[in-house]
C-alpha cells in the first residue's frame, strides 16, 4: 500500500467541503487508461493512519503537491488523528467501504439519501420474491 506524507489543504481550495485528496498531477490518470500506479480522477480512496488504524474516505484529485505528498482537508486530518508531515497509507476504496462511509456520513442529507436507497433495494427485493412466489403458486 503506497504511503504518502500528509499536508492540510489550502484554505482557498475550491473543493474544501467535498473530501478531496490532492495528489501529484502525474499520479492522476485523466484518460482512465488504468496505468499501473496511477489513480483515476475522482476515484474513491481509502486513507489509513498506519499508527492507529483509523480510516477515512476521500476522492482523488490532481494538484501541485510533491510526488510523495498528499493534501487533505482539516476534518479528514482530525478523523485520521494525524498532524501535518505524518505518513498516511492510500489505496482505492472498495464498494463496501464506500457504502459504510455514506451510511455514517456526518452530513444528514447524505446519510438519509443512502438509507432511503437501501430501503428501496430491500423493498424491491421483497416485491420480487413475492412476485416469484405468487407466480410459482399460481402455476401449481
Amino acid at each position: 500500500m503506497p504511503t504518502f506524507t500528509v499536508w492540510r489543504l489550502a484554505p482557498d481550495d475550491p473543493l474544501i467541503g467535498e473530501e478531496p485528496v490532492r495528489l501529484n498531477t502525474a499520479l492522476i490518470d485523466g484518460r482512465s487508461t488504468g496505468a499501473a500506479g496511477q489513480y483515476h480522477r475522482r476515484q474513491p480512496l481509502k486513507l489509513r493512519n498506519p499508527a492507529n488504524g483509523r480510516g477515512a474516505l476521500g476522492y482523488a484529485m490532481g494538484g501541485r503537491v510533491g510526488r510523495q505528498d498528499i493534501r487533505i482537508g482539516y476534518e479528514t486530518l482530525n478523523q485520521l488523528a494525524l498532524q501535518e508531515g505524518e505518513p498516511v497509507e492510500v489505496r482505492p476504496a472498495t464498494w463496501t467501504e464506500m457504502l459504510g462511509h455514506y451510511l455514517r456520513h456526518p452530513k444528514g442529507h447524505v446519510r438519509l439519501s443512502m438509507q432511503l436507497a437501501l430501503l428501496g433495494v430491500v423493498l424491491g427485493l421483497m416485491g420480487l420474491v413475492t412476485g416469484i412466489l405468487s407466480l410459482v403458486v399460481s402455476l401449481l
